[in-house]
């Protein structure tokens, strides 16, 4: 073990930890391009796609390295505004339907984290309240949140009496009508597994309606993969707020952005006469972050992508069911063709949890790097998806023989 590195990792993301990952020895990745992840010599399909922060147009895309190239030759960071944020501001704005670009505008940040926080301090520092709502099953970040920790307690060095979040049932909103909105400053939400039922999207919208609570959509993850305009576009929501991460930069470069009407994100400046909401992070306007940003925006216009996207990740979900049919495992693909996952049942003494982990073993094994989430890109091609089914079915048959013999 590299003790110089704590978990023989950064340290700083917890799905990396050996403890979190099934193998017995994690393995160090050496490379990536497009769909694969090279370990040394090893190569593998990648289906994880860095926790998804790579998007869907896979590692090491060319426009966005180049971009990067240039920006890297022009400087980093300074003291001063550069135009580049302005412009891809503009180009974030017109490239998601429900922001408007007259009306709404944006702050950068570095990661997911730092926008999901901002996005909550602000609501809470504009109405005055402190209750948050979230909803099961959803992550929001936490390496700046105690605000989202405090709901899994117990969350040691969160102060005792940090206001803890109302965590509701999602696609329930037949349960929500005893809330008292004058306690709650904000409603947060991401699509995670479960889409939005109609009755839900209603509900969400009902709350972007009111003055007295902000509706923040965290697009972190779906930004820019369930739709170009991420969940918002593909579920027809009009949030207040929208945090956007991980396949803005595409992986390359971190940045993130929070988008809001232009009159509450106003109340980020330190000249309001009201008093400011605090929002500030020295690499908010690093270059070659804006640079990813805009070479990704702008390679994402191209409308056919997210229906190739679509095609590759249902194949891989109805390819998945059908094998475990096949093969006699009580396992289901769950989620959306952009963003899916592999649930296993308990079966012959096993925990579902543990096939899972035998099941990712055996990919890992016949040269398929999966992980919690599975994210297709432009680069899972036929041939890749046809050697993705064939490892899917000698794992699951390994499993059928596993949960015959049952657990010892």
């Amino acid at each position: 073990m590299n003790r110089k590195v704590p978990f023989q990792t950064q340290g700083s993301t917890i799905s990396r930890h050996p403890s979190r990952l099934p193998f017995e020895s994690p393995l160090e990745w050496s490379e990536a391009s497009g769909a694969r992840l090279y370990c040394g010599a090893q190569s593998f399909v990648d289906w994880n796609q860095g926790l998804g922060a790579v998007g869907v147009l896979g590692h090491r895309y060319g426009e966005v390295v180049e971009a990067i190239e240039v920006a890297l030759r022009r400087g980093g960071v300074a003291h001063l505004p550069h135009r580049d944020e302005s412009e891809v501001a503009e180009l974030l704005l017109e490239t998601v339907p429900c922001l408007n670009p007259r009306d709404w505008t944006v702050r950068f940040a570095e990661n997911g984290s730092d926008v999901t926080a901002s996005a909550v301090r602000l609501a809470r520092g504009i109405t005055g309240k402190t209750k948050v709502i979230v909803f099961e099953g959803a992550y929001h970040g936490e390496s700046a949140s105690d605000w989202h920790l405090c709901a899994k307690p117990p969350a040691l060095g969160v102060p005792e009496g940090y206001p803890r979040p109302i965590t509701l049932p999602w696609n329930a909103p037949d349960l929500y009508s005893n809330l008292d909105f004058d306690e709650i400053a904000a409603v947060i939400f991401e699509v995670n597994i479960e889409d939005p039922t109609p009755g839900m999207v209603t509900w969400l919208n009902s709350i972007a309606d009111r003055d007295d609570v902000f509706l923040i959509a965290d697009e972190v993850v779906t930004g820019f993969r369930l739709a170009r305009g991420g969940a918002c576009e593909a579920f027809d929501i009009r949030p207040d707020l929208v945090c956007y991460g991980k396949a803005l930069g595409n992986g390359l470069v971190p940045i993130s952005a929070l988008c809001g009407r232009r009159e509450p994100m106003y109340r980020l400046n330190p000249s309001h006469p009201e008093g400011y909401v605090f929002m500030s992070y020295t690499y908010a306007g690093y270059l070659p972050g804006l640079a990813a940003a805009r070479a990704s925006l702008r390679s994402l216009q191209d409308a056919t992508i997210f229906d190739f996207i679509d095609s590759v990740g249902r194949d891989l979900m109805e390819s998945f069911d059908a094998s475990a049919v096949q093969h006699g495992v009580v396992a289901k693909a769950v989620g959306q063709a952009e963003r899916s996952r592999f649930v296993f049942a308990n079966a012959g003494g096993f925990t579902g949890e543990e096939l899972w982990r035998t099941f990712i073993r055996s990919m890992m094994e016949r040269g398929i790097a999966m992980y919690v989430a599975n994210f297709p890109t432009i680069f899972h091609d036929e041939a890749l998806l046809e050697r993705t089914r064939r490892a899917m079915s000698v794992s699951l048959s390994t499993l059928e023989q596993k949960t015959v013999k049952g657990k010892a």
